[in-house]
């Protein structure tokens, strides 16, 4: 792995949740399903969205925060209307002492407010017609109940990591196919990087115009190309958006249901479009060709120099250990099974 994609990685690390935050979360979880299991409803709890995804960041400013989505499914819900399948949900969270000041009614979710952090609960019920994974709430024009299908994304998502170019031939090539864990979390930490690009450029902006988090995950996902390391496939997915929406007409269409497009409010709300195509014109300006001052003006100063202090602490140890090989095209590499056997013989002060 090269200098300029192990720093990204460590910055990916930096930015991604905490693990004060992820203990924070398993709790949460935890304590609103035995709320539930103690309620007269039966329901399932589930992540959704970023946090089911692996792609949640830290909240800018706020290292052990976090934003997540659950669905509150009800498995007796079928003949209720949709109001009921709200407030039956809301009832339990407004009734507890642990949450009945934290909760306020939104127009598809019941959102529990901390200091920096929340979590919004989704009802829903399961699709009786199959059309989609659930059925939920939404009372932007009156109570009514809409498609969504957040296990589905997940299952495309997860495919789409997994995508071996049809130009590969591994059946017949030198090189193994890339760890499919390790393209796993190649995938997810190109969506961190848009994320975190998007939340720095839109912090001291209107938040309504800031592009959605599902938008930039469909974009990762559709131009990702596994058989690149970090850094390409980044530039690939960052200089690749424009022309996907050319391509597209400026639509982009759910993977998992045609029918919905994530773009479809930008003639009604054309400040919307023109907002997100300002921040495309900086995030490819910042991710086309990657330096440290570029990576500075994204990430900060401080950041990025803890970045490259981790760096030099692993190389460091890499040669200590002789952990390096010669890259006959490239030079000095970490040793690899395409290096050659030439070893890269540490210096020392005693002759060796």
């Amino acid at each position: 792995m090269n200098d300029t994609n192990l720093v990204l990685q460590i910055l990916v690390n930096n930015i991604s949740l905490s693990d004060t935050a992820k203990e924070r979360i398993a709790k949460e979880y935890e304590a609103l399903a035995k709320l539930f299991d103690a309620s007269d409803l039966d329901v399932d709890i589930k992540y959704q969205g970023s946090y089911a995804l692996g792609t949640s960041i830290r909240p800018l400013n706020h290292d052990d925060d976090y934003d997540i989505d659950l669905v509150c499914i009800l498995n007796n819900g079928l003949n209720n209307k949709p109001e009921e399948i709200k407030h039956s949900v809301g009832d339990v969270l407004l009734n507890s002492e642990r949450y009945k000041d934290k909760v306020e009614e939104n127009r598809r979710s019941w959102t529990v407010e901390y200091f920096n952090s929340h979590v919004d609960v989704l009802p829903s019920i399961l699709d009786p017609d199959n059309n989609s994974d659930l059925l939920i709430t939404d009372n932007k024009n009156g109570y009514n109940l809409i498609n969504s299908s957040p296990f589905k994304f997940r299952d495309w998502f997860i495919r789409m990591s997994n995508y071996v170019p049809k130009s590969v031939d591994y059946a017949n090539s030198i090189e193994e196919p890339v760890d499919q864990d390790d393209n796993d979390d190649k995938l997810k930490s190109i969506v961190k990087l848009l994320k975190f690009h998007r939340d720095k450029y839109f912090d001291k902006k209107d938040s309504e115009l800031k592009p959605i988090s599902m938008l930039l995950t469909i974009f990762a996902a559709q131009l990702y190309d596994n058989s690149l390391d970090l850094e390409h496939a980044l530039q690939k997915v960052v200089c690749g958006i424009r022309g996907f929406l050319e391509e597209n007409n400026n639509k982009v269409i759910n993977p998992v249901d045609s029918k919905e497009n994530f773009t479809d409010k930008w003639e009604e709300y054309p400040e919307r479009k023109e907002a997100f195509f300002d921040w495309l014109s900086d995030i490819e300006k910042s991710y086309s060709c990657i330096n440290l001052s570029k990576l500075k003006n994204v990430f900060g100063e401080s950041r990025v120099q803890n970045a490259v202090k981790q760096l030099g602490e692993i190389r460091g140890k890499q040669r200590d250990n002789n952990l390096f090989g010669l890259n006959k095209d490239t030079g000095l590499e970490l040793r690899d099974n395409k290096y050659s056997n030439s070893g890269y013989k540490r210096h020392t002060f005693y002759g060796d």
